[in-house]
C-alpha cells in the first residue's frame, strides 16, 4: 500500500500516543493544593480539554491566590506531567505500529498537544 499524497503525520499526544489525562488531573490537583486552593481531584474534571493557561485562569477566577503568575503555575503543572510521562507513560495500543509505518514509508511525523 502506498500513500503518495501523504507527506507528514501529526499525532495528538493526549489520547492518541498516550493516555495523559490522569497525569494532567493529578498534576493540576497537586499544584492547586500547593497553592492553598480547596479543590478535590474530582474538581479537576471541570478543566478537561482546556489549554494549560486556561486551566490556571479557571482556578484563579474561582479562588484567587496571592502572587498569581499564570506561566509559573502552568509550568509547575506541565513539569509534573512531563516527569510522569517519562517515568511511567505507557503508549496507547498501535502507537509503535503507526510510528514504524511512517518510518518505513518515509513519512515525516511529529507529536502535538492542545493542552500547552
Amino acid at each position: 500500500m502506498t500513500f503518495p499524497f501523504l507527506k507528514a503525520v501529526i499525532f495528538d499526544m493526549d489520547g492518541v500516543l498516550i493516555n495523559s489525562e490522569p497525569a494532567w488531573q493529578t498534576a493540576e490537583y497537586q499544584t492547586m493544593k500547593n497553592l492553598g486552593l480547596n479543590i478535590s481531584y474530582i474538581d479537576t474534571l471541570q478543566t478537561t480539554g482546556l489549554r494549560i493557561d486556561q486551566v490556571v485562569n479557571h482556578w484563579y477566577q474561582r479562588f484567587p491566590w496571592k502572587d498569581y503568575n499564570n506561566n509559573k503555575t502552568a509550568k509547575a503543572i506541565t513539569d509534573q506531567v512531563t516527569k510522569h510521562i517519562l517515568s511511567d507513560g505507557i503508549p496507547m495500543k498501535g502507537v509503535f505500529t503507526a510510528l514504524n509505518f511512517c518510518k518505513l514509508k518515509g513519512i515525516k511525523n511529529s507529536a502535538a498537544s492542545d493542552r500547552v
